[in-house]
């Protein structure tokens, strides 16, 4: 029995130093809930809390370091969204709507990045759409709809696709095809402005040399030739532009091609 009781003075006397805190509003209701180290730094679970006192957020942390995921509650408790950390600056994010996932994706630099899933209130996959980061700014790229979650709705989106060669050698002519999905008329006028030199952000699309191509019938032909080996990306636009009397419109797609030059 003495043991028990040294062990249970040694818990009691660890759990004591714990730097617990609780913050409160000027009406004294709890607003967060956590755990400091001895480096002040988050430690274990922490929690917000709305006025009435339901769950806000919850997060896991391990000597400052985030570990787990981040459950964010709507004030009704239901779910609003999970975010999963990713590498730096990067978050993978499940939205909710009623319990039920609207939508997933990842978060760059707080930002829409890549291909985002969204979804129909049955879970059935709706469409996805490519956001991309242009000089600093969010841009809704490419999109593509489907039929029961399946096949791509074909009279929808707005997308490109392409076909490489199986090779690409140096000093050789490498030719290819861009098959464009338009979205503002059925057959527009088609240029694609293209550079080996643009940056992934597409910041220096107007201080680099560019090349134009000009596409029919919403084909695009590519001709290039590659002076040196290795890893190359063909970075720039798809245009598709109408003008009928005096109205007019158009829309870009920015195109990020990895290429291997051997």
């Amino acid at each position: 029995m003495r043991y028990f009781a040294i062990l249970f003075t040694i818990l009691l006397f660890f759990t004591s130093c714990k730097n617990e805190i609780k913050e409160y509003d000027a009406e004294q209701k709890l607003t967060k809930e956590y755990t400091l180290n001895d480096e002040k730094q988050f430690d274990g679970i922490y929690k917000e809390f709305y006025e009435n006192g339901n769950l806000k957020v919850v997060k896991h942390f391990e000597n400052g370091v985030l570990i787990d995921s981040i459950i964010n509650y709507n004030n009704d408790k239901t779910i609003s969204q999970v975010q999963f950390p990713l590498k730096k600056d990067s978050l993978f994010c499940k939205n909710y709507y009623k319990n039920n996932l609207e939508s997933e994706g990842v978060f760059y630099q707080n930002m829409k990045h890549g291909k985002w899933k969204y979804f129909k209130t049955n879970g059935v996959l709706d469409k996805v759409v490519e956001y991309v980061n242009i000089c600093g700014n969010q841009y809704t790229n490419q999109g593509w709809y489907f039929k029961n979650g399946k096949d791509t709705i074909k009279e929808f989106g707005n997308y490109y696709n392409l076909k490489l060669p199986k090779s690409i050698k140096k000093n050789q002519l490498a030719k290819f095809y861009i098959y464009h999905k338009p979205l503002i008329a059925l057959n527009p006028d088609l240029i694609f402005c293209i550079g080996t030199d643009v940056d992934e952000n597409f910041c220096n699309l107007e201080k680099t040399k560019i090349d134009t191509v000009y596409g029919e019938n919403n084909i695009i032909p590519v001709e290039i030739i590659f002076r040196n080996k290795g890893k190359k990306n063909l970075r720039g636009f798809i245009k598709e532009y109408y003008s009928v009397k005096d109205s007019s419109a158009s829309r870009l797609i920015y195109v990020d091609i990895p290429m291997t030059v051997e």
